[in-house]
């Protein structure tokens, strides 16, 4: 089967897609020798990261195409890429794909409808501008493509009450976790808890700065659970950000910042 791996997320999106992506393509290069695979990308990094990384694999092919992502140009180039190469399956980690029927079978991945879910935290310019086309494009991708992929019960209800998907045509694969994430055997863990100033008992939170990470929540949950005589401390891994400023204030009034 020769099967096409939308690349060009790589430097579009960040985050979760990203992870996704790079991990969907590198445990499938140790895993698939008999299938033919097609990693789309559209600039010079994506190309050098996903050439280095498939080097040894010969059953995979990084190819660079003229279309960036949300282009309008992405509906004409990659049909007529996937004609050219005879691609079987189109797999896009994102919800995007052409919206023009070719012989080749598409698949998206949809991991969550957190615009629909938490509306109410969109930025006032986020819901005039962005809120619209992206409900517009999802819901015709969503019933356009051949088959959807999402990673909980919960996002597959979400995507049947709100895209009006069938159950049918959508799969659950849970997302699994990187082998670097792993336990620490006989090394003590005590040594990584210092070289990052970690005590126990603490709180983590492990995410980036997003309206709907409900980071002050956290913040205030933390407060609560200090003030009521538990001595715990709250470890933050993420990028810095608005939220992380806006809670600021709180955490100083609290003698709770580092």
């Amino acid at each position: 089967m020769r099967i096409a791996i939308d690349g060009r997320w790589f430097t579009k999106s960040s985050g979760g897609i990203v992870t996704y992506l790079t991990n969907l393509v590198k445990y499938l290069s140790r895993s698939d020798r008999e299938n033919s695979y097609f990693i789309l990308v559209s600039d010079n990094k994506s190309y050098d990261f996903f050439s280095d990384m498939l080097s040894k694999n010969s059953n995979f092919n990084v190819q660079k195409i003229n279309s960036t992502p949300y282009s309008p140009t992405e509906h004409i180039v990659i049909p007529e890429v996937l004609n050219t190469i005879k691609v079987d399956i189109l797999h896009s980690p994102h919800f995007m794909i052409p919206l023009i029927k070719t012989n080749t079978a598409t698949i998206i991945t949809i991991h969550d409808l957190m615009p629909f879910i938490f509306r109410e935290f969109l930025p006032p310019s986020k819901m005039k501008n962005f809120f619209p086309v992206y409900s517009t494009v999802i819901n015709r991708t969503a019933r356009f493509a051949d088959h959807i992929i999402t990673v909980s019960k919960h996002s597959a209800k979400d995507i049947i009450r709100i895209l009006g998907v069938t159950r049918d045509k959508i799969t659950i694969i849970y997302s699994a976790a990187d082998e670097g994430f792993r336990p620490l055997g006989k090394k003590n863990p005590t040594e990584v808890l210092n070289r990052y100033g970690i005590k126990r008992p603490f709180l983590l939170f492990v995410g980036r700065q997003e309206y709907n990470k409900n980071i002050p929540g956290i913040v205030e949950a933390f407060i609560t659970v200090r003030n009521k005589g538990y001595n715990v401390q709250l470890v933050m891994v993420t990028e810095p950000g608005k939220f992380l400023k806006e809670v600021e204030p709180i955490l100083k009034d609290e003698g709770l910042l580092d």
